[in-house]
Order: structure tokens, then C-alpha cells, then sequence
């Protein structure tokens, strides 16, 4: 079995590779936001996530310490051609707007 080998790329600064542009301009914060979110959409470090829709759209961004578990009830409401979760639910996910019928 042979395995496709990758160079290292950027995926900040003016050298980024496009991919990472474009997830970054239109996802420029993680999820959970706080004061340290990094300047100009950056990555903060290794194990970022992005979550894109079916037409190939980033609709929502996660730490790099946010356990994918956590994404699921996400993942299944974009699956369902829905919108995820605002940003909100995941330091209150008791709020009215975090409660949903997957």
C-alpha cells in the first residue's frame, strides 16, 4: 500500500496556502471566541477545525483544544442543510436559541 506524501505548508501569513485563506476569510474566528483570538482570522495552532457545508462553504470554526465530539449536534444540523449552533451555545448551551431538534 503507498500513501501520498505532503509538503508542509503555511497556513498564516502572506504566504498561506489558498485554501487556508479562504477558510479564514470567511470563518475569522474560532469557536469559542475569546479576548486571545489571534489578529486578521490566524490559526492558532495545530488541530484547528473548520466545518464546511455540502456546496463546500465554511460555516463555523473551532479551537484547536474543542473536542470534536462536541461538533456532533453541528455536524448534523449542517448535514440537514441547516445552519450550526451560534457561537453562544458552547459556553451556554442552555439558552433558548442552543435548544434543537436534530
Amino acid at each position: 500500500m503507498e500513501f501520498d506524501v505532503y509538503d508542509k505548508i503555511d497556513v498564516n501569513g502572506p504566504d498561506a496556502h489558498p485554501l487556508y485563506k479562504f477558510l479564514k476569510a470567511r470563518q475569522p474566528v474560532s469557536t469559542p471566541s475569546d479576548v486571545r483570538t489571534r489578529p486578521n482570522g490566524d490559526i492558532e495552532w495545530n488541530y484547528a477545525k473548520f466545518l464546511v457545508d455540502r456546496e463546500g462553504n465554511p460555516v463555523k470554526r473551532y479551537k484547536p483544544s474543542f473536542d470534536p465530539v462536541n461538533m456532533e449536534a453541528d455536524v448534523r444540523l449542517v448535514l440537514a442543510g441547516r445552519p450550526p449552533q451560534p457561537a453562544e451555545c458552547v459556553l451556554h448551551p442552555g439558552r433558548k436559541v442552543c435548544k434543537v431538534d436534530l
